[in-house]
């Protein structure tokens, strides 16, 4: 079996990365290692980055907080590195001859988390299983959760005041810009309808159809013309095409075939073509 066949077989058997989709775990592969390390070997320390997830072949790992309580593993270790954990929690000492696969944390494991969303806290859960370091994660978290937290309501609240603040200035002072019933009201709606999609504070979908509900509602232009964008042909054409190119995305078809390029064509000088045809197609590579 080759490096890559194991490496692959090695990934669809652990019980959380298994979870994600084949393209993600394709795109994953060549950037992992297989390395061996002798019995009584320091794979890491306490406190050094973590750089890597490691996937156990054979051999057994030893891993030590230095709270007095040391556990083994013939699985899987290294967690921090698929977390927002900046460091390793314990010692990693090779227990036995072992054979491992390196994941890196960029690009491999964030690029795994970016498309799989829910693997994030599953890695969390099995770095918490091993019964150590819940004390230094909640510790090495808790400013980047706070910061966060106060970011997003700050940014809602300056969001929230504009859509709010937005229109009763057009209303108050339209007039006195020479702007009619009919176009301070659209202006007013226009502006609440950008505040609230530039800010994020709904969907995105949502700020359209606000508009459009209130356009139809005020009666500020006739209804066949309001919705005369979603009854012609080109409309219906756009969402097809947007619906058929997500399938294709999605399914790992585009993927695949850019693979089949990149194995038929390099053996005739051709390796530059499907690295064009991805950046033409804005697949990333």
């Amino acid at each position: 079996m080759s490096v890559t066949d194991r490496i692959a077989s090695r990934l669809n058997k652990d019980p959380i990365i298994s979870e994600s989709q084949n393209e993600s775990l394709a795109r994953m592969v060549r950037n992992i290692r297989e390395v061996r390390y002798e019995a009584g070997e320091q794979i890491y320390s306490k406190g050094e980055a973590a750089e890597y997830l490691y996937l156990i072949l054979e051999g057994t790992i030893k891993l030590d907080a230095g709270s007095g309580k040391a556990i083994t593993s013939t699985d899987r270790f290294g967690e921090e590195a698929a977390t927002d954990v900046p460091f390793y929690l314990s010692d990693a000492v090779a227990e036995t001859e072992i054979f491992v696969h390196l994941i890196p944390r960029s690009p491999s494991l964030r690029g795994l988390i970016d498309h799989n969303s829910d693997l994030s806290a599953k890695f969390y859960f099995a770095l918490l299983a091993k019964d150590f370091g819940k004390a230094e994660i909640e510790e090495t978290l808790a400013p980047t959760g706070e910061k966060a937290a106060n970011k997003g309501t700050w940014f809602e609240l300056v969001g929230w005041s504009l859509t709010i603040l937005t229109p009763m200035l057009v209303l108050y002072f339209g007039e006195d810009l020479g702007l009619d019933k009919e176009s301070k009201t659209f202006l007013a709606i226009f502006g609440a309808a950008v505040s609230m999609w530039v800010f994020e504070l709904v969907k995105e979908f949502l700020p359209a159809l606000f508009a459009i509900l209130l356009i139809l509602i005020l009666g500020l232009a006739p209804t066949d013309v309001v919705l005369s964008g979603f009854s012609s042909s080109g409309f219906f054409m756009a969402m097809s095409i947007l619906g058929l190119g997500t399938v294709i995305v999605l399914s790992g078809l585009s993927f695949r075939f850019l693979l089949w390029l990149l194995r038929y064509l390099c053996a005739y000088g051709w390796v530059y073509l499907p690295i064009f045809v991805a950046r033409l197609s804005g697949i990333e590579y």
